[in-house]
């Protein structure tokens, strides 16, 4: 599997920037380990299907003429 080349300090910040917005905690930090809250567990399941969903309307949108 390849890995996206983006560095700890960046996926932080987007995670916050993230968590911000929509005014929950995604990630539960501690010094130790790092694990998913229930909204961030809930986020990661719909996550495939709105990916395979964008993905199928791109596809549309480039086959038009």
């Amino acid at each position: 599997m390849n890995r996206p080349e983006t560095s700890h300090r960046l996926t932080s910040k987007y995670v916050a920037q993230l968590e911000n917005k929509i005014g929950s905690r995604l990630l539960l930090r501690t010094t130790r380990k790092v694990g998913l809250t229930p909204a961030g567990e809930e986020l990661v399941s719909r996550t495939p299907a709105l990916i395979e969903e964008v993905d199928d309307s791109l596809g549309t949108v480039s086959q038009e003429p």
